[in-house]
């Protein structure tokens, strides 16, 4: 019967002869082949140990944080997104300051269900986590001396042995599993099997850690009824203490509703008697001699607070109002056996109600209360794509951020080796590419600045609201400042060093007797007086006109501007030629920008697949689809177009070549981006260096200036008539 089934399996999947080689990095530990066991590649490592595959550090959070997890000693943390990326932070701002130590590190780990940390040292880091499947990995970073992270792959726990809990211990060489089949594994940190807790009608289906990371505490939560059996680890077995204890809770257990206390010998059962309201009961269990003691009183919202067990004699409630609320669990009343809570907590005894101290927490919400950990009496909170590092004992807090680069325009100077940029908080950089040179434009505007282009390598042309200026870049220095009236939209137009031209559209209008265009030139770097454009040269400013066909207008004089009547292609006509038209594309497309090089020969465009729309389905055609963009690069400098590149576009992308057209820098929305031509990255920004803030846990109020003193007026001499 066993050659049949052997017969069976190699027709299936194929079968290899016996090999004296050791096992695959994905082989079994032991031969029996039992679920539990974990997949390792240690074993394949005992000749030559490796040194790991490097990670990035210094790259934040792609979207905002959703959760965060701290390990035993609070020194480290691990953020994870709401993109499914994960974060780890190695030193906490807590400890140090310098942002060079707490840069994050991007960890191999994407869209986890849940994570564990624990610290293995000064630079190792070891890391378990539970994907979607239920499937189990655990990996080690470690730091080397110029503090540059590697991983390495310990071990994993396949989806065919799924898990619901997975808790790496303090110092990373044990690790606790709770799987969907009740059993309770204890492994070594390298996926070998040292212990397990089975037994037949105990359904075990949660685990509850407290205590400080050198003493934990550890219990079951066993399924019907509700109950918590204690339990440590001896020698590397799983050994109950005493017996299950049952609780009466007033919906299914949970990490917040159902704690222990870190002497392990109390348990903590936060309810709510009433929906939609501000009460709360906290009933404290002692798991040796049964004994319970209940308190109860109000927080702030309607909302079931989250609970924090700061110590044996201290809790923290969170109510998402901005405020936390402190317990002294010693005010608990005992009350007669057995105990069961009564409907309305005004039947408790008088003393059993109890008024919690408040206190101001930073960065507390609705939303991030439920996102929030507190270990070791640090509270770490997120706020956006920024993390918040409370010591709950402490009035003062970090806030760490790394914030993503998001412009509202650019601009590459003639060479295409300097790039500036309008970040979304008005501030002006320039940035030098290739010397990782950063300048931040100070003194030239208070104006917030719409848009800019370099006039030459030294000079920037600043267009905001209510002025024009001609900044001297790297000293702060205006040249020319011309008042603007109000305008809508703007096109710069640079022609020589130092000179070129800028139009804006001063009265908006959909036909042209409605609309109104206004230029200024500018030379050496000084701007004349504000001019207004004739009608009849509208089309030389084909980017802010009234004719819904233009596009685009190039340095040597050719328009650019939508076919008649072909929907896959563009339109070029030179200054004294007859229209070319340029076919990019099989299907009919939508352009929505188009941006040629100043010598016409390249042209980057941005476009979609065109969308029928009709009065019936108007609905759908325009606001619920949002077809995909694309943006592709073409040279047009001979009779057939040739496709150089193209790449997925964002919304609002905005596009600047260099004066030459061998660059072209591109608003990622998050980030930016300068290639060549022919697309080779040059030089890529995602995100802002790390950001490190000190703040008061309670902000100072504002100072109100006094009002100035003003002196009396001097008295009249006593003959003159009034007197003093």
């Amino acid at each position: 019967m066993k050659s049949t089934r052997h017969l069976f399996a190699c027709v299936l999947f194929g079968c290899t002869a016996p090999s004296d080689s050791p096992p695959s990095p994905r082989q079994t530990d032991s031969a029996d082949g039992e679920a539990g066991e974990a997949f390792t590649s240690e074993s394949v490592r005992a000749a030559s140990e490796p040194v790991g595959v490097a990670v990035p550090r210094g790259v934040g959070h792609d979207a905002s944080i959703t959760e965060v997890w701290l390990d035993h000693r609070a020194t480290a943390a691990l953020s994870l997104d709401a993109d499914g990326g994960v974060r780890l932070w190695p030193t906490l701002p807590r400890a140090q300051a310098d942002s060079a130590a707490v840069v994050p590190i991007r960890v191999p780990i994407r869209e986890p269900a849940s994570l564990s940390l624990a610290r293995a040292g000064d630079q190792a880091f070891v890391i378990g986590a539970i994907d979607t499947a239920q499937s189990a990995r655990v990996i080690a970073i470690e730091l080397d001396d110029a503090g540059q992270p590697r991983v390495r792959e310990r071990f994993t726990i396949p989806p065919h042995d799924p898990l619901l809990e997975l808790h790496v211990l303090d110092g990373g060489e044990r690790v606790l599993a709770l799987g969907v089949d009740h059993r309770l594994r204890l492994y070594d940190g390298h996926g070998k099997r040292l212990n397990e807790l089975s037994k037949y009608g105990v359904s075990p289906w949660q685990l509850r850690l407290a205590g400080p990371a050198e003493a934990p505490v550890f219990a079951l939560v066993l399924a019907g009824p509700t109950r918590l059996q204690r339990f440590t680890i001896t020698d590397d077995r799983l050994v109950e203490l005493g017996e299950p204890h049952a609780f009466i809770m007033d919906r299914g257990p949970n990490q917040n509703d159902l704690a222990l206390l870190p002497s392990g010998r109390v348990a903590a059962l936060l309810r709510r008697p009433k929906h939609r309201t501000n009460q709360w009961s906290l009933e404290l269990h002692d798991l040796d001699s049964g004994e319970v003691r209940v308190m109860w009183g109000e927080v702030e919202t309607s909302l079931r607070p989250r609970l924090y067990i700061i110590d044996d004699a201290r809790a923290l409630l969170e109510d998402g109002s901005g405020a936390g609320f402190w317990i002294d669990l010693s005010a608990g009343v005992i009350m007669p056996a057995p105990f069961e809570l009564p409907a309305a907590l005004e039947q408790l005894p008088p003393e059993s109600h109890v008024i919690p101290r408040r206190e101001q927490l930073p960065s507390s919400s609705v939303a991030s209360r439920r996102s929030t950990s507190v270990v070791a009496g640090l509270r770490v909170a997120p706020l956006g794509s920024a993390l918040v590092f409370d010591p709950l004992d402490a009035d003062r807090h970090h806030r760490v951020e790394q914030r993503l680069v998001s412009v509202t325009d650019l601009a590459l100077d003639r060479a295409g080796g300097q790039l500036a940029m309008v970040m979304t908080d008005g501030q002006v950089v320039v940035e030098t590419l290739g010397e990782d040179r950063r300048h931040a434009v100070v003194g030239c505007t208070t104006d917030p600045v719409r848009a800019l282009e370099f006039t030459d390598p030294d000079h920037l042309l600043l267009l905001g609201e209510a002025r024009v200026q001609i900044c001297e870049w790297v000293a702060g220095k205006v040249v020319s400042e011309v008042e603007l009236p109000s305008h809508e939209y703007a096109k710069i137009r640079p022609t020589e060093p130092g000179a070129g031209q800028l139009g804006v559209v001063t009265q908006f209008g959909h036909g042209s007797h409605q609309h109104q265009i206004s230029r200024l030139s500018f030379a050496d770097n000084r701007s004349s007086a504000l001019e207004s454009v004739p009608k009849s040269e509208f089309s030389s400013w084909p980017e802010i006109d009234t004719d819904g066909r233009s596009l685009a207008l190039d340095h040597t004089g050719r328009h650019y501007a939508h076919p008649k009547a072909d929907p896959r292609a563009f339109e070029i006509t030179a200054a004294d030629g007859e229209p070319r038209i340029v076919t990019i594309a099989e299907n009919k497309i939508d352009i929505e920008k188009l941006e040629p090089s100043a010598d016409g020969r390249r042209v980057a465009v941005v476009h979609t697949p065109h969308v029928e729309s009709n009065d019936y389905a108007y609905e759908y055609s325009y606001y619920s689809y949002d077809p995909p963009r694309t943006l592709s690069v073409w040279s047009v400098a001979d009779d057939i177009p040739e496709l150089l590149w193209s790449t997925p576009a964002d919304r609002s992308m905005h596009m600047a070549w260099s004066a030459d057209g061998s660059r072209l820098a591109l608003d990622l929305g998050q980030g930016v981006r300068v290639v060549t031509a022919e697309g080779e990255l040059v030089f890529e920004r995602l995100q802002h260096d790390l950001e490190i803030e000190e703040h008061p846990d309670v902000p100072e109020p504002p100072q109100v200036p006094e009002p100035p003193t003003v002196d009396p007026p001097a008295c009249p001499d006593e003959g003159e008539a009034g007197g003093c």
